[in-house]
């Protein structure tokens, strides 16, 4: 075994003689969420595609050649598996990330990356030191040089998260690509005037057609889950305002292309339509700006919506609540007075960068008649800690808020989707009355 400190290089094929190996990624037991990603990089040293970000909701580059695992290694807490055979000619880079949200690795000890055979000997040892207010990590690299790919140990952190590290390697290049290769958007030096992080905003490229949404569901479908709605909600006539508050963050990139989304509306927006006051729902964006989107979703345009309104319209942002929140509190004030109370479908693939902000906001807003129903889309429950712990808040006047988390929308039953979804909603309208926050 050899023991690499920062900047050292080692050549894989020369010195290690393997073409496929493990990148192991190890930290002390933490009650804190490292997350462990990949960014597959040209020559040009920039992320040409969406797709070659490994990370949790896409853990395997189009190629194969890069895939993320839980490591079977008690020493270590994640794998990516490497192919050198099956790394594409124009892929010259992959960088190797631990990033941390709402914390520093200032707070994690013995933090490292080690190259590993397949049978998990460790074969280079990397330990990554004078961590303090990091919360993003290059912990090691690959790279081709003169057809000889090499690994090196890079160490070096960004103290503003996975926005700097995307900012400098992917920014000016990547483009959100459809399915048949058409540019949708290209990034320009233009920043957001509201933005806390560095990403950039895009420019809209007007000669993009998008592909057509793929339609998962017929008519007949619609009627059944109307029907198992109605039976669910005990043929309820209770009117509401139904608002979606839609997460465009950066990790809801691979969902907002690989179907899930339109799963999700499909499956989700039956239940608005079903009590919905008069028959548009608002959609509201968001990242670290809330989007003004002046087209509600109707039963008219339901088949294209997402695809003509939604998907490649807005450019992706870190995760901040509060401002989507507050937008909703004020836009809807007259709710439960002389308006029908608002539900709303939050829909969100994690955690947010201002917990306490959000948490101050939904504590603060529990006399309107506001309804906030969170909706989790992705198999890491961890990664929605905040929006369990502010469910399971006890200390509220009256209950605003639940939690349902969907692993994989497309396995979950009807029945058990909108139980989930209608499991508070009528007893927080119940005590809403009580307290006069519905008049």
């Amino acid at each position: 075994m050899s023991e690499i400190s920062k900047g050292q290089k080692i050549s894989i094929e020369r010195e290690i003689s393997l073409k496929s190996f493990l990148l192991s990624m190890r930290w002390d037991n933490t009650n804190l969420e490292v997350d462990s990603s990949a960014l597959l990089l040209s020559d040009t040293g920039k992320m040409e595609k969406e797709e070659n970000f490994v990370f949790y909701n896409n853990n395997s580059s189009p190629c194969k050649s890069v895939i993320l695992e839980d490591s079977k290694n008690s020493k270590y807490k994640k794998d990516f598996k490497i192919d050198l055979e099956k790394i594409p000619a124009d892929i010259s880079r992959i960088l190797f990330l631990l990033t941390l949200d709402n914390s520093t690795f200032g707070e994690i000890k013995n933090i490292g990356s080690d190259l590993t055979d397949n049978l998990g000997n460790t074969l280079i040892k990397f330990d990554i030191l004078d961590m303090t207010k990091e919360t993003a990590i290059i912990a090691l690299e690959i790279y081709k040089h003169n057809n000889e790919w090499k690994v090196q140990a890079t160490g070096n952190g960004f103290n503003s998260g996975l926005a700097a590290v995307i900012d400098q390697y992917g920014s000016d290049a990547v483009k959100v690509i459809d399915q048949y290769g058409s540019d949708a958007v290209k990034v320009q030096d233009e920043k957001s005037t509201n933005s806390t992080s560095n990403i950039q905003a895009p420019i809209i490229n007007n000669s993009f057609t998008p592909p057509p949404v793929i339609k998962r569901e017929n008519s007949i479908e619609d009627n059944q889950r109307l029907n198992t709605i109605k039976q669910i909600n005990n043929n309820s006539t209770q009117k509401a305002q139904v608002v979606v508050a839609l997460d465009l963050s950066y990790t809801m990139s691979i969902i907002l292309k690989n179907g899930v989304l339109e799963d999700t509306f499909d499956r989700l927006l039956p239940l608005a339509m079903q009590f919905d006051d008069n028959g548009a729902i608002d959609v509201i964006p968001f990242n670290d700006k809330v989007y003004d989107h002046s087209v509600p979703f109707t039963k008219d345009n339901k088949k294209d919506y997402l695809n003509n309104q939604i998907l490649f319209k807005y450019y992706l942002g870190e995760a901040y609540y509060s401002p989507v929140i507050q937008k909703i509190s004020e836009k809807y004030n007259k709710a439960g007075i002389s308006e029908p109370p608002v539900y709303v479908l939050f829909i969100t693939d994690g955690d947010c960068q201002d917990e306490a902000q959000a948490e101050k906001l939904i504590n603060q807003f529990q006399d309107k008649a506001i309804f906030w129903q969170f909706v989790g889309i992705g198999e890491k429950l961890s990664r929605f800690g905040f929006l369990s712990r502010l469910d399971n808040n006890l200390n509220k006047i009256v209950d605003n808020v639940n939690f349902l988390h969907i692993p994989q929308i497309d396995k979950m039953k009807d029945d058990d989707l909108y139980k989930g979804l209608l499991k508070e909603f009528p007893e927080w309208i119940q005590k809403a009355k009580q307290k006069n926050i519905l008049k």
